[in-house]
């Protein structure tokens, strides 16, 4: 996702998300579907508000031959040099055509954060993200 997103490479990118994808965790919003998810990253990519994301701290939480659940750090860079660093907690499932896909995004909170990672420095409102969430149409 890491490479897709900061090659600004929609297609690629939301060929790596389930059509029936969901992120939790967002301040202001109970869940994100997939047509809001697919709407915000098209608005990222064509306004290329995105510089660079990246993940690291990679934890697999449990596994199943179909499922996998894990926590990650993920950094956005926005092209307008803003830098968030989320914790984040993925479910990726194996598709019917064999790949695998996102199917569950949770932004973490930062307590949360600071628990699993045990790093005081992340202490930024989560409601600071460079996503803009939604557009307006």
């Amino acid at each position: 996702m890491a490479d897709t997103a900061s090659t600004l490479d929609f297609n690629a990118h939301m060929n790596l998300i389930c059509k029936d994808g969901s992120v939790f965790g967002v301040p202001g919003f109970d869940v994100t579907g997939y047509d809001d998810w697919f709407s915000q990253c098209k608005h990222e990519f064509e306004n290329r508000l995105l510089k660079q994301v990246s993940y690291k701290g990679l934890n697999v939480l449990a596994q199943t031959p179909e499922k996998i659940t894990f926590k990650s750090m993920e950094t956005v860079e926005g092209s307008d040099g803003t830098i968030n660093t989320n914790g984040i907690e993925f479910i990726i499932q194996k598709q019917d055509d064999g790949f695998w896909r996102v199917s569950q995004e949770r932004v973490l909170p930062a307590m949360n954060l600071r628990m699993t990672y045990g790093v005081a420095r992340f202490e930024c409102p989560m409601a600071s993200t460079v996503r803009v969430w939604w557009v307006n149409a």
